[in-house]
């Protein structure tokens, strides 16, 4: 099994330097991501290929070695499965607006999500990426609204995160926990995986903020806060019970725990990233993460003992 705080991605981007029009052929060519690399000369002459993100440098010769390893890499892709999250949002209004006038919860099934995925697995070692999802101040809610109240509004919340992710390719909600969802982004494509659970969390966001909110106002209801964690790294698939016909398995490990730890730190309406997650996500992502400034006192610890960092993704 991979270590992963050890994995490093290496972003690249596809420039076009011809074009046939009678075969329609187009060659391009495969580069650094200009938005992460760029290329200097060290004090002893040396050219070497400077990571921004990561403050490293690579010799002409590994960045060679790489790009050949790229090359024979198998390819794992998977679309999201929605391409255009407000335009998906739109949709939903309507949606929610029926169902909170006419109080109709039949409409959603919160079970229906749970994916045979884990249970299937052969290995006993596993990546992923895991997404962890709290509402904030939930026992203030409750105490204003009562408990009926609260629970109908909760059900709607939970519901409405669980059909976005249902049609979500490659993200299944492992467990929900009262308040809030832990979902899982398996491999194989581990990178891609942080990729798409990164995306996923920026769609639960909006849902709420753009979509759940603005509706909740316009029926007097109360404004609803999130806070959402991710990390990456191996976790352990076991089983815990027979059934009838298979074992009822769970999945265990400092992933999912690390990923909680920083879903409870970030503040409302955040996403916070652990360090795995941040040095694994494209580019166009790490542009936008901003190291979280922890004191000493804060418990999560890499496996060398120093402070496992966390990144803020700035919407």
């Amino acid at each position: 099994m991979p270590d992963y705080s050890e994995r490093r991605r290496f972003d690249i981007i596809n420039k076009s330097i011809s074009y046939d029009k009678k075969t329609e052929k187009i060659t391009f060519v495969s580069v650094p991501d200009p938005r992460r690399y760029k290329w200097i000369e060290t004090k002893d002459g040396q050219v070497k290929l400077f990571d921004k993100f990561d403050n490293v440098a690579f010799s002409e010769a590994l960045v060679k070695e790489m790009f050949e390893k790229i090359g024979k890499l198998p390819f794992y892709y998977e679309p999201p499965g929605i391409e255009d999250i407000d335009n998906y949002i739109e949709g939903r209004k309507s949606v929610l607006t029926e169902v909170l006038r006419g109080k109709n919860l039949k409409k959603y099934n919160t079970e229906r999500n749970r994916d045979d995925f884990i249970n299937n697995l052969k290995k006993d070692i596993w990546g992923f990426v895991i997404l962890s999802l709290d509402i904030v101040k939930s026992t203030s809610l409750l105490t204003e609204l009562g408990n009926k109240k609260y629970s109908e509004l909760v059900s709607i919340v939970l519901s409405e995160l669980t059909e976005f992710i249902e049609k979500f390719n490659g993200g299944y909600i492992l467990k929900y926990t009262g308040d809030g969802m832990i979902i899982y982004f398996p491999e194989p494509g581990f990178i891609s995986k942080n990729d798409l659970a990164i995306y996923c969390a920026v769609g639960l966001r909006k849902i709420i903020y753009d979509c759940i909110n603005p509706i909740f106002k316009d029926n007097s209801l109360p404004k609803i806060d999130v806070r959402i964690g991710l990390d990456s790294g191996e976790g352990y698939i076991q089983a815990i019970r027979k059934t009838k016909y298979k074992d009822k398995k769970e999945l265990f490990g400092r992933v999912i725990s690390f990923a909680i730890k920083i879903q409870d730190t970030a503040n409302p309406g955040e996403i916070y990233l652990g360090e795995i997650t941040e040095k694994n996500i494209h580019s166009s992502w790490r542009e936008k993460c901003k190291k979280v400034e922890l004191n000493n006192n804060f418990d999560l610890r890499s496996a060398d003992g120093k402070i496992y960092q966390i990144y803020n993704l700035v919407i």
